[in-house]
């Protein structure tokens, strides 16, 4: 099992290598993607999925007009020893798009915590790519939360004027 999430981890990681990057030794992601809905619309929808997200994983947000920040905790899925991922997500709204920030990226295990560009980082590739592959699963679940409200809203509409 785990070498089949190692190689679905190594496979995200090469599509997702251009969004993961480092910059002045830290990790960061950062990604802006274009949705046609208006700023409320968009969040609207990303607050709900945020508040879902902190929901679920017992964390805080943050929230202003434009913009959800919150410290996000995930699995490490390669050993037993209780590892995980926190980094602080933030998404920012605008009319038509939304961008999510990754930054502060700390990979915590057995007590110690550890930057991703940190040399003492053990297993520093197969941690880089799972950390990549986390990000990216976080951020197509967000992906998938704006279209789907996208495409409910077309269908509702589609069926109104049927009507």
């Amino acid at each position: 099992m785990k070498n089949v999430l190692l190689v679905l981890s190594l496979i995200v990681s090469f599509q997702a290598n251009a969004q993961l990057k480092m910059v002045d030794s830290y990790y960061q992601f950062q990604k802006i993607t274009n949705v046609q809905r208006t700023h409320a619309e968009l969040f609207d929808t990303g607050v709900e999925w945020a508040k879902q997200l902190a929901e679920d994983t017992q964390q805080e947000i943050r929230l202003d007009q434009k913009s959800v920040i919150m410290w996000v905790e995930v699995p490490y899925h390669f050993d037993t020893k209780h590892s995980k991922f926190l980094f602080e997500y933030t998404l920012e709204f605008g009319e038509g798009w939304y961008q999510e920030k990754v930054s502060q990226i700390q990979f915590q295990t057995e007590g110690k915590a550890y930057g991703l560009g940190d040399e003492a980082l053990p297993e520093k590739k197969r941690v880089i790519s799972e950390a990549s592959f986390s990000i990216n699963m976080l951020s197509d679940s967000l992906l998938s939360k704006m279209y789907d409200t996208v495409y409910s809203q077309e269908c509702n509409q589609v069926h109104l004027e049927a009507k």
